[in-house]
């Protein structure tokens, strides 16, 4: 640390002096040594002596994670959240706190944890009417007041009800009074609602009416 160098012309019988000094960019652990060495004005002998301190060089650091990244959820429905808090750093961290504005059961206070240690747990939100971006947030200070900190988000997005019918053939050729014959497949393509009283209805071919009690959510009907 060449900024603690120093020279002074005289030190008297029980005087001290004290050298403020520092080193800048310090990125690894080490041990700094000092010296100093003088001589007497009546002997003219030289004197010595040397002193070290150590210099541990920390990295607090603290991840939070969110899942799932995206969940669809129906319309008034509840939204479930899996939240990892982890030391990512290499010292203890204490007065960990969670916090989550939207979803205040996500909220949670954890007094300690260790380097390389982590938590998991889970929690809701319920009656979600629109699509929303749920934030979470964790504070936390180490042994030597440090505060490090970190967010993660995950998106529940509203599926609306939707129902989708195809018939085949596109095209056909009979001939005169011969029978057509179709072929009819009705798709619930949510991934979230099921449908109930589903009910196909054909005003010129009545043989593809068909009333379905539920059709559950990624399911199709197929008949002819």
């Amino acid at each position: 640390a060449p900024a603690c160098e120093e020279q002074f012309t005289t030190l008297t019988p029980g005087e001290k002096k004290t050298i403020p000094c520092a080193k800048a960019n310090v990125t690894s652990s080490f041990t700094n040594k000092a010296s100093v060495e003088a001589v007497d004005n009546v002997l003219g002998s030289k004197v010595t002596a040397t002193d070290s301190v150590t210099v541990q060089v920390i990295n607090p650091d603290i991840s939070i994670k969110k899942g799932p990244e995206i969940q669809p959820i129906a319309k008034g429905g509840t939204a479930f959240f899996d939240i990892e808090v982890k030391n990512t750093g290499d010292v203890a961290l204490k007065n960990i706190v969670v916090k989550d504005s939207r979803a205040p059961k996500c909220a949670k206070s954890l007094s300690s944890l260790a380097p390389g240690a982590k938590t998991t747990y889970s929690c809701s939100l319920a009656g979600i009417t629109s699509d929303m971006q749920n934030k979470a947030s964790v504070t936390a200070t180490d042994n030597y007041g440090n505060s490090v900190t970190d967010i993660d988000s995950a998106w529940v997005e509203i599926e609306n009800p939707d129902i989708r019918i195809a018939k085949g053939p596109i095209t056909q050729t009979i001939r005169k009074g011969e029978t057509a014959k179709f072929a009819v497949t009705v798709t619930n393509p949510s991934n979230v609602v099921d449908l109930t009283e589903v009910k196909v209805s054909d005003p010129q071919a009545s043989d593809c009416d068909k009333n379905i009690d539920v059709l559950i959510k990624g399911e199709s009907d197929f008949f002819f």
